[in-house]
C-alpha cells in the first residue's frame, strides 16, 4: 500500500549571524556627541574593557553622562535582513542609569533607513548600574524579517538636572536570523545538501510567508509547489529559481531516490511511496495532526506502511489505520513506526475497513498494530531494533547478505525485515 500520512514535523535549525560588530576595530557607526569608540577607562561605574576585547561603543568612555541631556544616539549601519526569518538582536551591555522617573535609555530599531524608529527596549524602574557584562537578546522578527535596511540605535537621554551614572557601554552586537545559503535556495539549513532536514524547515513555514527562505518560487506562499521544487533537487545542491514554476499545477516531480529516502509531498499531506517514509531526525506529531497508515498484511513496505525515524518521536494527535483488504488479510501484527525513542502516545485511534479487532500498541521505540484476535505478540527476548539497523536491512533487500538474511533462505527480503521489526517488541 501507499497510504497518505498526514504529519506535522518540527525540525530545529541553527540561526546564523547576518551581520555583527565585535568592536575589535572601528565599526564605523554614526555617533552623536558624547558617544565614542575605544577602551572605557573604568571610572564612574564604567568597565575597564569590553566583554570580549578592549574596545566598546560607549557614552562618555571616561566617566558618567551629563545632566540635562537631550537624546543622543549611536546608530549602526544598515543590515540586510531581506532573506531572514526569526531575526534577533544580540549584544553585550554594561549600563548605568538613574531612575526612569528622571533619566532615560533606549534600544530602537528602524527598517526604513532611519526615517522612523520602533522601541525594542526602554529603561523602566529604579536606578541601577550593571556590575558585569550582561548578554542581551531581543526578538525583532515582527518588524525586521524580510527587510533590506535594518538598523539598531542605542540612545542615552534625556536626563534631568542632577545625579548621573556611567551610561551605555556596548560590545559584540549581532543581528541573528535563519537565512538560506547564497545560491542554494533549497538547502534551507545550509548543510550543503537538500534533504529531509530542509523539508522539515519548509513545513515549519507553511502558508502565507512572503520573503521566507522556504518560499522557493517567490510567490509569497509556502505550499506544495515549493515542496516539489525542493524534491527536484533532493540530495543535490539547489536549483534554478528563475526556472521555478509559480503554480502547483505546473509541477511534475520525477525522482530517482533510493527507497530509504523516498518522500513525496502533496500540499499538506506527506505521502509514503511504496509503503516507506524515512525522517532523518526528531519527529513531532502535534495534537491537531494525523498519522494515517495503510495495512494489507504483515510484510513491511510491501503489505503495510512503515515510518522510520532516526531520532525521537513525540506522539500526540490521532492515528488512522486503514485495513485495505479485510476479507483477505487475516489476523496479523505490523510494526508501522520505529524510532530511536518514543515519548507520549496517540490521543485518538480510528480504524477504517472491516470488522476485525484492531489494537494499537506504543512501546519505547515502536508503534505496533495488531489486527484480529489471533494476532501473535512478538518475542521480547531479543533487543528491539534501532532505525539504523532497519535502514541497513532495507538497503540489503534483494541481495544475498548473510548478516541480514534472518530467515536463512539465501536472500534478504521483506520477510527478514518483518523478523527484525518484531524483535524485542513488548505489547503485553
Amino acid at each position: 500500500p501507499s497510504g497518505d500520512a498526514t504529519v506535522s514535523i518540527s525540525v530545529i535549525s541553527g540561526p546564523t549571524v547576518i551581520r555583527g560588530w565585535d568592536m575589535s576595530a572601528d565599526p564605523e557607526w554614526s555617533l552623536d556627541a558624547g558617544w565614542g569608540f575605544g577602551q572605557p577607562l573604568g571610572s564612574g561605574g564604567d568597565p575597564s574593557g569590553g566583554a570580549t576585547g578592549s574596545n566598546v561603543i560607549g557614552y562618555e568612555l571616561g566617566g558618567q553622562y551629563g545632566n540635562n541631556l537631550p537624546e543622543r544616539h549611536a546608530t549602526s549601519p544598515a543590515v540586510d535582513c531581506s532573506q531572514s526569518t526569526g531575526t534577533t538582536l544580540r549584544f553585550q551591555r554594561w549600563l548605568g542609569v538613574e531612575s526612569a522617573s528622571y533619566d532615560h535609555a533606549y534600544v530602537r530599531i528602524s527598517v526604513d533607513g532611519g526615517s522612523s524608529w520602533s522601541t525594542s527596549w526602554s529603561h523602566e524602574g529604579g536606578s541601577f548600574t550593571d556590575s558585569g557584562w550582561q548578554a542581551m537578546e531581543y526578538d525583532i522578527s515582527a518588524i525586521a524579517d524580510g527587510q533590506s535596511d535594518v538598523r539598531v540605535r542605542f540612545t542615552m537621554g534625556t536626563t534631568d538636572g542632577s545625579v548621573t551614572y556611567c551610561g551605555w557601554n556596548i560590545d559584540d552586537v549581532e543581528f541573528i536570523g535563519v537565512v538560506p545559503p547564497s545560491g542554494l535556495p533549497g538547502d534551507l539549513n545550509d548543510d550543503g545538501e537538500v534533504s529531509g532536514a530542509d523539508l522539515g524547515l519548509l513545513f515549519a513555514s507553511w502558508g502565507p510567508c512572503a520573503g521566507c527562505p522556504a518560499d522557493l518560487n517567490g510567490d509569497g506562499v509556502v505550499n506544495g509547489a515549493d515542496v516539489g521544487l525542493l524534491l527536484l533537487e533532493w540530495g543535490n545542491s539547489g536549483f534554478d529559481r528563475e526556472a521555478a514554476p509559480d503554480r502547483e499545477s505546473d509541477l511534475v516531480v520525477e525522482s530517482d531516490l533510493d527507497v530509504s529516502e523516498s518522500i513525496l509531498v502533496n500540499d499538506r499531506v506527506l505521502l509514503v511511496p511504496d509503503g516507506l517514509l524515512v525522517i532523518d531526525r526528531d519527529y513531532v506529531l502535534d495534537p491537531n495532526a494525523t498519522l494515517a497508515v495503510s495495512l494489507d498484511g504483515d510484510e513491511p513496505v510491501t503489505d503495510h506502511d512503515l515510518v522510520v525515524i532516526q531520532g525521537e518521536a513525540l506522539l500526540g494527535g490521532r492515528i488512522e489505520v486503514t485495513i485495505e483488504n479485510p476479507r483477505r488479510s487475516g489476523d496479523f501484527l505490523a510494526v508501522v513506526l520505529v524510532a530511536d525513542s518514543i515519548v507520549g502516545d496517540f490521543n485518538e485511534i480510528v480504524v477504517f475497513g472491516g470488522r476485525k479487532v484492531v489494537d494499537v500498541c506504543t512501546t519505547a521505540n515502536a508503534v505496533v498494530v495488531m489486527v484480529g484476535e489471533e494476532a501473535m505478540p512478538s518475542s521480547i527476548t531479543d533487543l528491539p531494533p534501532i532505525p539504523d539497523e532497519v535502514l541497513m536491512l532495507i538497503d540489503s533487500i534483494g541481495e544475498a547478505d548473510a548478516a541480514w538474511d534472518l530467515d536463512e533462505d539465501g536472500m534478504v527480503t521483506e520477510s527478514d525485515l518483518r523478523i527484525l521489526l518484531r524483535s524485542g517488541i513488548d505489547c503485553r
